[in-house]
C-alpha cells in the first residue's frame, strides 16, 4: 500500500495543476485519512497516575519531552546504579514509559521505549503530517517508525499503519521548540534535579535542590554544552564521606571525541553556610567514583593532571577523597589499584623499539613517567629507576631523567 506522501507526489505530478496549493493538500490528505484512520482503532486510555519516582540515591529518573500546541510527548525511565561503583557495568534500566498527553491528560502510554533514548537519542517527534492543525506523534523505534494520530470520535489515539512511514523523512521547522529534559534523584528528603533544553546541544543547564518541597538552591551549571559526538550528562547524589551529608556529582562531556570529560561536585560549605562547587576536567578519561574497600567512604579515581607538559608525560593513577570541599590524595592506601594501572605500562616498556622518530620517543617518555610515578606510590622507586635506565637509552636520557625526577618531587611522589 502506498504511503500518504507517495500518493501526494503521484497526485501532484499526474492529476493536479501547477498551482497546487497547501489548501488542496489539506483537503486531499484529510479525505485520505477519513478512510485510512477508520481502519485504526483507538488505543486504550491509561489511568492518570504519576510517573514512577526514584526511591533512593542509587536511582535517577530521566524524563524528556516536547510539546506542540495541545500535545505533549514524553519518554522516561529510571536508571538504577550499582551501590559500590559510579557508572558501573551492573547499572540497569527500569520503569520505562512513553506517554502522549493532550490538554494535560494522558491519552496513551507504552511501558517500553526505543533503546536510542538511553543515550539521549531523539526517539520521537511532533509533526502535523496531514496539515489539519493536529500534530501526529512520530516515534522512531529500534526497527520501525510508528505514527500515532488523535481521533476526536473516541478522544484517544490510534496507531496508523506504520509500514507507510518506515522511510518517512521528518525535517523539523525553524521555529520548532527544543526538547526539554529533567534528571531527578534523591537522598533522604533532599531532591536534586537537572533541567535543560536540548537538540544534541544542551542549553540552560540548571541544578535545583529541594528539601521538603522547598527550593533551597538553584544555579545555572552551563548556558550551553556542545560535543560533536553528542552530549552525555549524568548526575548522582552521593554521601561521599559516610556522614549523611550528600554531594551532587554531575558529569558531562564536551568538545571533540577526544576532549573533554567534566565533573562538577556540589557540596554544602559549612564555613560559608551555602552550597558551593568544584570543577574537575580530564581530556580523555572519565573520573571513576568507587567505594574500593567497602568502608562507606567513596574514592575518586582519576589521572594526575597537575604537571605542566602533558605531551611529555602520561598520567599516573590518582585516588582521592573529597572532604569538606577539598581533595585529599589517598593513592598510597590502595596498592592493588596502582599495580593494576601499572601492568599496562610495564608491558609497554617491555615491548621492542619500533621507531626512532620523535613521536615514538614521546610515547615512550609518557609510559616511563606514569610507570615510575606509580612505582613511587608503591614504595618501589629503586626498582622503577633500575627498569627505566635499562629501557630508555636515547641521547636525551640524562636531560629527561633529571626533568622527570624534578617533576616527581614537585608533585610529592618522593614523600611518604
Amino acid at each position: 500500500m502506498l504511503s500518504i506522501i507517495e500518493i501526494l507526489i503521484i497526485a501532484k505530478t499526474v492529476f493536479l495543476p501547477a498551482d497546487f496549493t497547501v489548501n488542496y493538500a489539506k483537503i486531499f490528505i484529510s479525505l485520505f485519512h477519513s478512510v485510512d484512520s477508520s481502519q485504526n482503532s483507538c488505543l486504550p486510555i491509561p489511568d492518570q497516575s504519576p510517573l514512577p519516582s526514584p526511591l533512593s540515591s542509587n536511582e535517577v529518573q530521566f524524563v524528556q519531552y516536547k510539546t506542540l500546541g495541545k500535545v505533549k510527548v514524553e519518554s522516561s525511565f529510571i536508571f538504577i546504579m550499582s551501590k559500590e561503583e559510579f557508572n558501573s557495568r551492573e547499572d540497569s534500566i527500569a520503569n520505562e514509559r512513553l506517554r502522549i498527553y493532550r490538554e494535560g491528560k494522558v491519552l496513551y502510554e507504552s511501558k517500553s521505549i526505543p533503546k536510542s533514548t538511553y543515550a539521549y537519542g531523539i526517539s520521537f517527534y511532533l509533526h502535523d503530517i496531514d496539515l489539519d492543525g493536529e500534530p501526529e506523534v512520530i516515534v522512531l523505534g529500534d526497527r520501525k517508525t510508528y505514527v500515532y494520530q488523535y481521533q476526536p470520535n473516541c478522544g484517544g489515539y490510534s496507531l496508523l499503519n506504520n509500514n507507510n512511514y518506515d522511510n518517512y523523512d521528518y525535517k523539523p521547522t525553524k521555529n520548532e521548540q527544543f526538547y526539554k529534559a529533567i534528571q531527578t534523584t534523591r537522598f533522604g528528603d533532599l531532591t536534586a534535579r537537572i533541567k535543560y533544553d536540548w537538540d544534541f546541544i544542551l542549553y540552560n543547564v540548571t541544578l535545583e535542590l529541594t528539601q521538603q518541597g522547598k527550593t533551597i538552591f538553584e544555579e545555572m551549571v552551563a548556558a550551553r554544552i556542545i560535543a560533536n559526538t553528542g552530549v552525555r550528562m549524568s548526575m548522582r547524589l552521593i554521601d561521599l564521606n559516610n556522614d549523611e551529608d550528600p554531594a551532587v556529582i554531575i558529569t558531562h562531556n564536551s568538545g571533540t571525541s577526544g576532549c573533554c570529560n567534566h565533573t562538577l561536585i556540589y557540596y554544602f560549605d559549612y564555613q560559608k553556610n551555602k552550597f558551593n562547587h568544584l570543577a574537575y576536567s580530564l581530556s580523555r578519561e572519565n573520573i571513576e567514583i568507587e567505594d574500593i574497600d567497602g568502608d562507606g567512604i567513596w574514592e575518586i579515581i582519576s589521572k594526575d593532571t597537575g604537571f605542566e607538559e602533558p605531551l611529555v608525560f602520561d598520567r599516573p593513577t590518582l585516588i582521592q577523597h573529597f572532604i569538606h570541599g577539598k581533595f585529599v590524595n589517598v593513592t598510597r592506601w590502595f596498592p592493588e589499584k596502582i599495580r593494576e594501572d601499572n601492568e599496562g605500562f610495564s608491558r609497554a616498556l617491555k615491548s621492542k623499539k619500533i621507531s626512532t622518530g620523535e613521536y615514538w620517543k614521546k610515547a615512550r617518555r609518557r609510559e616511563i613517567a606514569a610507570y615510575l610515578a606509580n612505582k613511587y606510590m608503591l614504595g618501589e622507586e629503586i626498582e622503577g629507576w633500575d627498569t627505566i635506565n635499562k629501557v630508555y637509552q636515547e641521547s636525551d636520557r640524562k636531560e629527561f631523567f633529571d626533568k622527570l625526577e624534578e617533576w616527581l618531587k614537585k608533585r610529592g611522589y618522593d614523600s611518604e
